[in-house]
C-alpha cells in the first residue's frame, strides 16, 4: 500500500509537470503572436506615410520580397542631420506595376 502511494505521487507530479510545460509553450505563442501583431502595426504606422501608402496584412508573408523593408527603411530617420540627404519613401527602386 505504501509504494502505491509513491506511485501516485510520481504521476501526480509528472501530470503537472506536463501541464506546466503545456502552459510555458501555450505563453510563448501568446508572446509570439503579441510580438508580431504589434511590429505589423508599427510597421503600417510608418508605412502609411509613403506615396503611395503601403500597408501589411501578413508580416512574415508580405515582407519576403523586401520592398516593404527598403520601405520602411527609406521612412525611418536613420542618423540624417540634414532634411535634404534624408531619404523618403519609395522613391528610385518602386516595383512596376
Amino acid at each position: 500500500m505504501a509504494g502505491h502511494r509513491w506511485e501516485d505521487w510520481f504521476e501526480r507530479e509528472e501530470f503537472i509537470g506536463q501541464i506546466s510545460d503545456i502552459r510555458v509553450q501555450n505563453l510563448q505563442v501568446e508572446r509570439e503572436v503579441v510580438q508580431k501583431r504589434t511590429f505589423t502595426r508599427w510597421m503600417n504606422l510608418h508605412l502609411e506615410k509613403c506615396d503611395p501608402p503601403l500597408q501589411i496584412q501578413d508580416l512574415f508573408q508580405d515582407i519576403q520580397d523586401g520592398y516593404v523593408l527598403m520601405a520602411l527603411l527609406e521612412d525611418l530617420p536613420i542618423g540624417f542631420s540634414d532634411s535634404t540627404t534624408s531619404p523618403r519613401c519609395c522613391p528610385s527602386w518602386r516595383r512596376e506595376t
